[in-house]
């Protein structure tokens, strides 16, 4: 029989003091008994006569060990508890007599662990309020590194992963990137996936036996995309939120997150809130829905814990593990390296997936100091920005875009893209109605030299100079076209369409084909700083960015 120390009075409950739990305490006039043995232990006996609102009466008599007696603790520890007594007729269940006897086992008193007293991991209980506490907003960009361990049962088949993953998440410039473990070549690279919710494609970008391979699709809301995309009707989709991953919109069933308590995770302090996930099966187009629930537990950081990661020295509050439990089984991911600084643009490289005849090497000056602008990432995303909403295309297609020290001034460089072009797939997202490159290109460029070119940035404006657009020449020689790759797109179950560019075949074209390009550019800049020279400036100078 369990001790429960929760009293009801006018509809309401409260949880008893110790005293009124036990009935042990000065207003109960216990009388002492003497000395006896309870289970070999030498105790102290206390009587007590009990009467509970007329319907009962009883004796209560405890056993305390003496003093001096080893036990759990220092001091006199309950041994045994036992009550003998009669309840009147006018119960229920009629005038009976009763006698308990309760024996106390590895006594301890004090605090105990808050996390006795929090719903088993994997459960959610309907209605449940949790404490009054909401769920920390998480930033609207970050990057992490997580680790995945999966257990699944799969067709009667016991599925034991784990996996390292990365992923950069910027709502702000509606780009997503996945670094997970290439799952059909072992001795390849990692896959990278990009979702790109201003164009609605998916890029999956992974290293064959024969090269890079790339496979660029439409972003869809099913397989893995819908762990990035929510609906956002008329057969749409949208990018969602920070709030939407690591909290359940309140709807078809799902609820939101609920506090459920604290407990040490890795050795940290963490606070742990708790949801139910009402999920559709959509890898078949049938009609009909297949659901299945699943409970979801979010872990961050007790506020008073310190997270330092990149430039981020005073992080609060941030995710520390995720855990997801279903019929099909439980996925842990523990999260590292939670850093709030938004990732370079250039971490979103998706050149790969383009033809070399596809990309145009830029440079051009811009007025302002190297020393004080030449390492801030915030100015280098501003310029990045500009760009892109001059030239009038998406933010990805400015690759590697660099300052150059030019004797304390600055230089722009950059590989401007071209337009990708997808393969299959429905049209899901509002598509960026951007320039091809050579539209691009001349847009940029008629900006730049007619001066109108100009980036804002901490209330100052920066101009680039009029005659200083460069563009890198092509080769003058076509490499070789590479061979038909029998690679197919790895990393994601999910999908994606038919492949957009082959590796190269062999290391030997690769490496005739690297040297034609690097004779061709280093021809075209020694072209351009010639006429660099006679029109009174000279070519930049190259400064390596550590």
């Amino acid at each position: 029989m369990a001790v429960v120390a929760i009293s009801l009075e006018a509809n309401n409950s409260h949880i008893e003091s110790v005293s009124q739990l036990f009935k042990f305490a000065k207003q109960y006039n216990e009388t002492y008994m003497g000395v006896a043995s309870v289970r070999g232990v030498k105790c102290n006996h206390w009587r007590a006569c009990i009467t509970v609102q007329n319907f009962s009466s009883y004796n209560l008599d405890y056993y305390f060990s003496v003093p001096g007696w080893k036990t759990t603790w220092q001091h006199s520890t309950v041994v045994r508890a036992v009550i003998n007594g009669s309840r009147s007729a006018r119960t229920p269940n009629g005038k009976h007599d009763f006698y308990h006897v309760y024996d106390f086992i590895n006594f301890h008193p004090g605090r105990p662990d808050p996390s006795n007293f929090q719903l088993p991991e994997g459960y959610y209980c309907k209605g449940l309020k949790g404490g009054n506490k909401t769920v920390p907003k998480v930033p609207s960009v970050f990057s992490l590194e997580f680790e995945t361990v999966l257990s699944r049962n799969i067709s009667n088949h016991s599925l034991y992963i784990v996996s390292n993953w990365k992923e950069i998440y910027d709502f702000e410039k509606k780009l997503v990137l996945l670094k997970l473990p290439n799952w059909h070549n072992s001795i390849g690279g990692p896959v990278i996936l990009i979702h790109d919710f201003n164009t609605g494609i998916r890029y999956n970008i992974s290293t064959g036996k024969s090269g890079t391979v790339c496979a660029a699709s439409l972003l869809t809301a099913k397989n893995a995309d819908n762990w990035f995309a929510a609906d956002a009707g008329h057969h749409h989709i949208r990018m969602k939120t920070t709030h939407d991953l690591f909290n359940t919109p309140q709807r078809n069933g799902s609820s939101p997150l609920v506090y459920k308590g604290s407990a040490s995770v890795r050795g940290i302090n963490a606070d742990i809130w708790v949801g139910k996930t009402l999920m559709k099966d959509r890898t078949t187009n049938e009609s009909h829905e297949v659901k299945y629930t699943c409970c979801h537990g979010v872990v961050l950081f007790k506020p008073n814990w310190r997270v330092m990661s990149g430039s981020q020295h005073n992080q609060h509050q941030v995710p520390v593990r995720l855990d997801w439990y279903s019929q099909r089984g439980h996925i842990v991911m523990n999260m590292f390296n939670f850093d709030a600084e938004a990732a370079e643009t250039t971490a979103f490289d998706i050149k790969p997936c383009l033809k070399w005849d596809e990309q145009r090497f830029i440079q051009f000056g811009l007025s302002g100091k190297y020393d004080e602008y030449g390492g801030s990432r915030k100015f280098l995303l501003a310029l990045t920005k500009t760009i892109s909403t001059v030239a009038n295309v998406s933010i990805i297609r400015v690759n590697g875009i660099r300052l150059q020290n030019n004797r304390g001034a600055m230089i722009v460089t950059f590989i401007l893209l071209n337009k990708t072009k997808p393969v299959g797939g429905d049209v899901e997202v509002t598509v960026y109605s951007e320039k091809g490159l050579m539209a691009a290109l001349d847009a940029l460029k008629d900006s730049v030299e007619s001066g109108k070119f100009q980036l804002k940035f901490q209330n100052k404006t920066f101009d680039a100079a009029k005659s200083s657009f460069f563009v890198g020449l092509r080769p003058t020689l076509r490499p070789r076209p590479p061979a038909h790759s029998t690679a197919k797109p790895t990393g994601n179950p999910g999908g994606g369409s038919k492949l957009k560019t082959k590796g190269v075949s062999s290391g030997a074209a690769a490496g005739i084909s690297i040297l034609m390009l690097a004779v061709g550019i280093g021809g075209g800049l020694l072209i351009a700083h010639v006429i660099m020279k006679r029109r009174g400036t000279s070519l930049f100078q190259y400064q390596r960015q550590e």
